[in-house]
């Protein structure tokens, strides 16, 4: 289990934007490995009322693969958002920004609908 969460700390080193699908990549792994672990882990030990050491660790270890995740996340749309309109702001063939923008719209636009 302590692999798994000093692995996670790999994204860290990677760059944010270039290398956005491989972060994602291993947090998703990392996230599917650790529910494995879970499960494994959960058929050896008695069943019991309160949280064990054990099942604290997995729920500490859970948070920061998801803090993982949600920095690669941030720190893409940060990256992206700074530089402008370059190729890095691409996404599914339009600019992040005015993908942002047209949900802000509608979502402001909804909001006064009600």
């Amino acid at each position: 289990m302590y692999l798994l969460i000093v692995s996670m700390f790999v994204i860290f080193v990677m760059d944010p934007v270039e290398d956005f699908a491989d972060r994602i990549n291993i947090c998703l792994t990392l996230i599917l490995a650790a529910v494995a672990f879970l499960y494994v882990v959960g058929e050896q030990l008695p069943k019991v009322p309160y949280l064990t050491l054990l099942d604290k660790l997995l729920l500490i270890s859970f948070f920061f693969i998801f803090l993982g995740g949600v920095e690669t996340l941030v720190a893409f749309l940060v990256k992206t958002h700074v530089d402008g309109d370059g190729d890095n702001g691409k996404m599914d063939g339009g600019n992040l920004h005015e993908n942002r923008q047209v949900i802000i719209f509608l979502h402001e636009r909804d909001a006064t609908q009600t």
